[in-house]
């Protein structure tokens, strides 16, 4: 009798998905930061570790936005910026980075006080900013239709000195997403209006190479793999795009929410979080570096712009604007 109810639990549990334990999602919505009385789109994060601080900006408020990780709550309001874009928070320092486009500047802030402590001009329109860690320049994309110019160039800046050390010229006037490689010189910007990736030497500050895209068309996002060697392209064509960042050979494509914005790749995982401006959050999974799946899309219901993924804490950050009666808001979502 006791074999027989053994065999009948084991069949019950094959043929009833229910009764076994489902993995869990990719990303959990942990909490909802409200942001009352702010309208308009945003643009980029920055995120304070060590001070449990996130930085938001609201294009149209005039002021990056401060909150404390801790308790959600608004800790201050950095004023005095036309458009605010890029935001960057240097911990050693103690100094937060904006740049401010139609002012044409990078303006420097403290991030003890939150005052303005020097202005980094004139640069033309700047835009986007990322990081090198290595030598704490910033770089920042500049010129382009913004400026009303049919080239952009990428502004190397001294975070130490906060002074412009120079330019790249690239031809096209509207630059999306950059990701630095580590282990070489290189920097990857995607050239929306060409439709290729331009390949950057940071040394010789210029332009050594492009790879075109020919599997999906108005490039934007871009994430890296750099221990695999593969680039993730994101692009407005509803298709994601994987290259080998050694030769630009396009490896595999596949389908991506509309309206793709920003990216970010999880090493830990091996996964590619895509947020979109239509709302939703595309989730993949790297199976080998030449084979990918999708693990799941979030439906938001409205804009999801900009996404920050924080490897440190296991989070992942996203902002969406005020729509009907409910208030702007950073979404925060767990990694799991």
């Amino acid at each position: 009798m006791k074999t027989r109810i053994a065999i009948l639990l084991t069949a019950v549990m094959v043929l009833a998905p229910e009764f076994r334990s489902s993995p869990p999602a990719p990303l959990e919505l942990a909490r909802t930061i409200s942001m009352p009385g702010i309208g308009g789109r945003f643009d980029f994060f920055g995120i304070d570790l060590k001070g449990h601080r996130l930085f938001v900006t609201p294009l149209d408020n005039k002021t990056v936005e401060v909150y404390d990780l801790n308790t959600a709550k608004l800790i201050h309001s950095i004023p005095g910026i036309v458009k605010p874009h890029a935001v960057f928070y240097r911990e050693d320092r103690d100094q937060i980075f904006v740049t401010d486009g139609p002012a044409g500047s990078v303006k420097v802030f403290s991030g003890k006080n939150y005052d303005l402590v020097k202005t980094v001009e004139p640069l033309p329109a700047p835009d986007g900013g990322l990081y090198d860690p290595a030598t704490r320049y910033l770089y920042v994309i500049t010129g382009g239709e913004g400026a009303k110019l049919d080239y952009s160039l990428i502004a190397a800046v001294d975070t130490d000195k906060a002074e412009h050390l120079g330019d790249i010229r690239i031809e096209g006037g509207t630059m999306e997403e950059m990701r630095i490689e580590k282990s070489s010189s290189r920097l990857f910007v995607v050239n929306r209006e060409k439709n290729r990736i331009e390949i950057l030497d940071r040394q010789k500050r210029s332009v050594i190479g492009n790879w075109p895209l020919t599997l999906c068309k108005v490039p934007v996002g871009l994430a890296m793999d750099e221990s695999n060697r593969r680039l993730f392209v994101g692009c407005r064509s509803e298709m994601m795009v994987v290259l080998d960042s050694t030769s630009g050979k396009e490896i595999t494509s596949f389908p991506l929410s509309k309206g793709i914005d920003g990216m970010a790749y999880d090493p830990a995982r091996k996964r590619i979080y895509a947020e979109a401006n239509t709302g939703a959050i595309d989730m993949f999974e790297e199976v080998d570096p030449d084979h990918y799946r999708s693990v799941g899309t979030i439906p938001i219901g409205s804009p999801a712009k900009p996404g920050l993924f924080v490897p440190e804490l296991s989070r992942y950050f996203v902002a969406v604007p005020q729509h009907g009666e409910v208030d702007a808001a950073v979404l925060e979502y767990k990694v799991q």
